[in-house]
């Protein structure tokens, strides 16, 4: 695993974007702890959005979402965010890309027995536009499925129409069906794009046993181009997470490891680090 001393501290007080690419057509932009703050924070493909955000809802009501991260450590291969509980337990969230595989995975470690629900928020649009789109919902088979309505067969693009969702435990869905117009601070200051309308289609939930004293919870989110394909993706992607998280981590460790010179200043030398790994991530198959 990537050293901990190229993890970068983030809390509200001082506030960083991240931005995370998967060598291929795909990232993951937001904020590491905050509300998104560009109508473009979100998980994109081919400069075309997908998903602008999510949060999971506790048994007792807490919402553990990028707003309510209390820190968060970001490193070069996955976002850690720390969410401190009432009862002063700290429940971790692990956002991690995966490679070439236009999917990534959320996974909640220390989560409190009782019920949860899973909340995605879904934007599908070109990221320099901001209308608001009609979506076709399915759930089938533990699998939440979307699309826009006037996108349901793939016309040869290279972001895929579909979305598949998957949560560990996840057996039931409730659909919603809520649009939330967002406004954007950081958009409002260029005077652009400063407006959006996520979607959110539905709560997935399960539960976690009260013998299980801190429960994981894993989510998967995939693309497609019908409703089954991304099923499919989606499932090749649960059967192969450790080998693609491990896969990209020494990817990047290769790149952080690999230098003309070193200063023996560990500081300076980290700088370096993420300078080489930031480089590196701006090399990707797709415009923009």
């Amino acid at each position: 695993m990537l050293s901990i001393l190229l993890a970068i501290t983030v809390n509200a007080d001082q506030p960083r974007e991240f931005i995370y690419a998967d060598k291929g057509a795909s990232h993951l932009c937001g904020e590491a702890v905050g509300e998104n703050s560009r109508s473009y924070h979100g998980f994109c493909i081919a400069m075309n959005m997908l998903m602008e955000n999510w949060a999971l809802e506790l048994d007792d009501g807490t919402i553990l979402s990028s707003a309510t991260a209390s820190s968060a450590d970001v490193y070069p291969d996955r976002l850690e965010r720390f969410h401190k509980l009432a009862d002063g337990t700290i429940v971790t969230e692990i956002v991690t890309m995966f490679d070439k595989s236009d999917a990534f995975q959320i996974k909640y470690n220390n989560v409190p027995p009782g019920r949860f629900t899973f909340i995605p928020e879904i934007d599908m649009r070109f990221i320099w536009k901001v209308s608001r789109p009609d979506y076709h919902v399915e759930w089938e088979s533990g699998i939440l499925r979307i699309a826009r309505k006037d996108r349901l067969t793939d016309d040869g693009d290279r972001h895929p129409p579909w979305l598949g969702i998957s949560v560990s435990g996840g057996n039931d869905f409730t659909g919603t069906g809520i649009y939330t117009p967002t406004h954007y601070p950081k958009s409002q200051a260029r005077k652009a794009m400063e407006t959006a309308t996520p979607y959110k289609p539905g709560n997935i939930s399960g539960r976690i046993p009260a013998r299980v004293p801190g429960g994981v919870v894993e989510v998967t989110i995939a693309t497609g181009k019908s409703s089954d394909d991304a099923a499919t993706q989606l499932q090749c992607v649960q059967n192969s997470v450790y080998k693609l998280s491990n896969e990209r981590n020494k990817r990047i460790s290769d790149i952080a490891s690999t230098s003309w010179f070193e200063t023996g200043i560990p500081e300076i030398d980290q700088a370096i680090s993420w300078a080489r790994i930031s480089l590196d991530n701006l090399v990707m198959n797709q415009r923009g």
